[in-house]
């Protein structure tokens, strides 16, 4: 009986089958790669946001940034209703940056995080609701509810958002 080698084709077809299997990791790892850069923003997001709470904190509770100016969105689920596809909310981030002292702007580099109004990539944009509430049943609004979104673009371009709430006692 005679040996005999691999043949021409039956090497081309082995090889197409190995690079084939070969381009199918490379993407995989290329999905996990984006799939870690989008996960680090989640993070990000929320430190922005409980930054801006901490900021919140100090200020005066008759600053115009903590007010009420929508009242139709008082109500536990439309206070939360946010679309980060076409970001809305009654205050946002251009009041951080109209020259308030001790308030650091998104617009600058928070922590290493960069921020810009336009949102792009990796950038983050902030936005706020307030609800002036009566939470005794007195008749008397004795607490802000506030709810602060955070609005980024993931590293697969899809946009993405967080969001964080606290309260404010008025008395």
């Amino acid at each position: 009986m005679k040996e005999r080698g691999l043949t021409l084709l039956e090497i081309l077809v082995s090889m197409g089958v190995l690079a084939f299997g070969l381009i199918a990791l490379l993407n995989l790892n290329i999905a996990t790669l984006r799939m870690n850069a989008s996960g680090s923003d989640l993070p990000s997001a929320m430190m922005l946001a409980e930054d801006l709470i901490n900021q919140m904190k100090t200020w005066s509770l008759n600053d115009t940034r903590l007010m009420d100016t929508a009242p139709s969105n008082n109500d536990p689920t439309a206070i939360t209703n946010f679309d980060p596809s076409n970001p809305s909310a009654e205050h946002n981030e251009d009041e951080l940056l109209a020259g308030y002292n001790g308030i650091i702007p998104c617009s600058d580099s928070f922590k290493g995080i960069l921020c810009s109004q336009d949102g792009t990539n990796p950038f983050f944009r902030r936005f706020w609701n307030v609800w002036d509430r009566d939470m005794n049943g007195d008749g008397i609004n004795d607490t802000k509810i506030i709810v602060v979104f955070v609005v980024f673009t993931t590293a697969s371009g899809f946009p993405g958002s967080t969001m964080v709430t606290t309260s404010l006692p008025l008395m």
